[in-house]
């Protein structure tokens, strides 16, 4: 319960932000925001197989003896990938300037607290302290509020300041986290860190790369053809959906942590567990479409922003690639709890094909929404692949189950502080 809690409150993180930008800036805004939002998304589909997938697959059935040390090393990736990823979006946004490069220069000062912020959650989820996780989320929430209400005060519909005022927001999480563990991040472990797990970080690291490239892919061509508006429809029809997004994307970690410990103390459950993942993302996403198609305009325009009659028709296509991404999640997570994450790879790889081809495609002929049906039949083939991925490398554990300990990490395990 703690666990969904912490979900929620992370759901409820990003909904805010986004609702924010969306009540209060113009499409153009809104735009620049969705390109901030898809980096953020980036660079945490790259922190998570490089720095705490690893440590959640590696430890997760391990006593906290030898989780402190992977934690400490994981989080000193995190804040090195935070510093090198802070530099090339901040010059990014330099070069662009206007109001894209203006979001994108208040977003790389925030990296480093995202990216850490995000993998003192992990540790919490690896450890079975997810309690702590929940409260490190809860006090980013509480903060935001106050954040964003100064950042309108200073700058009224400026979607620069509200990214700000996120970026503060989690750093206030991630100073939190480093007191709830009495720890700080190694920083000088982080290279040992990636050495020690480059052969399951390299991985789901390229699985996570494909997706978020080959459904970047599609909305490049949108973006390409028909400006920078046709993503803010786009933006504002996801963050209708705000409250299922982030509970998906973060399924993985779930899964991870709770099929690594069910395969070393109760494999029977681990079934379970996946198809609990998998089917509920999609009822959840389910609901939340039928809802807003059936809701009245004038709750959506009181709850949206006055940009939702223009976005409402690209909520089933949204949702459609949502559930997809839900289904495919459970799947490949379960990989990662067999340490087999190269079938998930191996699925992502077959499918991108298909999703850049439906993306570019729908995009060219039929605009934002036939796109994102496009990107969404690319996912669901990618959910079949992986499934059946999973399925055979469950009937092989369970004829012959391979070991789940914890990873052997050199010298890190004697030179990591306490």
């Amino acid at each position: 319960m703690w666990t969904v809690g912490d979900q929620v409150i992370s759901s409820a993180q990003s909904f805010a932000i986004s609702l924010a930008v969306t009540q209060s800036t113009d499409l153009s805004g809104i735009g620049a925001f969705a390109v901030a939002f898809t980096a953020y998304q980036l660079l945490t589909a790259v922190n998570r197989p490089l720095n705490t997938d690893p440590l959640t697959v590696g430890f997760a059935a391990s006593d906290r003896a030898a989780q402190s040390p992977a934690a400490a090393a994981a989080t000193g990736g995190a804040v090195v990938l935070g510093l090198v990823a802070a530099l090339g979006c901040g010059a990014i946004g330099l070069v662009l300037g206007g109001t894209t490069g203006a979001v994108l220069v208040a977003f790389a000062v925030g990296i480093p607290a995202f990216l850490v912020q995000d993998a003192w959650r992990c540790v919490f989820f690896t450890d079975g302290r997810p309690e702590r996780a929940f409260l490190n989320d809860a006090v980013v929430l509480v903060a935001l509020g106050p954040a964003c209400w100064v950042a309108l005060a200073v700058a009224p519909g400026n979607a620069a300041g509200l990214v700000a005022a996120w970026s503060a927001a989690t750093a206030a999480g991630a100073l939190l986290g480093g007191l709830q563990t009495r720890a700080r991040p190694a920083v000088e472990h982080a290279i040992g860190w990636w050495r020690a797990t480059i052969h399951l970080g390299s991985r789901m690291l390229g699985e996570n790369v494909i997706a978020i490239a080959a459904s970047s892919t599609g909305l490049f061509a949108i973006a390409a053809g028909a400006m920078v508006q046709e993503l803010g429809r786009l933006r504002t029809a996801q963050v209708a959906l705000g409250a299922v997004s982030p509970v998906i994307i973060a399924m993985s970690t779930i899964v991870v942590a709770e099929g690594t410990r069910l395969l070393a103390h109760n494999p029977r459950r681990f079934p379970q567990v996946i198809r609990l993942a998998g089917f509920g993302s999609a009822i959840l996403t389910s609901a939340f479409v039928v809802f807003w198609l059936l809701a009245p305009a004038s709750v959506g325009i009181g709850l949206i922003g006055p940009s939702w009659e223009a976005s409402r028709p690209l909520v089933l296509p949204a949702g459609t690639y949502l559930a997809g991404i839900g289904v495919t999640l459970a799947a490949s997570g379960a990989l990662r709890s067999l340490r087999r994450p190269g079938g998930a790879l191996r699925a992502r790889s077959l499918a991108a094909p298909v999703t850049i081809a439906g993306g570019v495609a729908g995009a060219l002929y039929g605009g934002a929404g036939l796109a994102m049906l496009g990107i969404a039949a690319g996912e669901w083939l990618c959910a079949l692949l992986t499934i059946r991925a999973y399925r055979s490398a469950w009937r092989s554990w369970r004829e012959k189950p391979w070991g789940v300990g914890p990873l052997a990490l050199g010298t890190i395990e004697s030179r990591a502080p306490a």
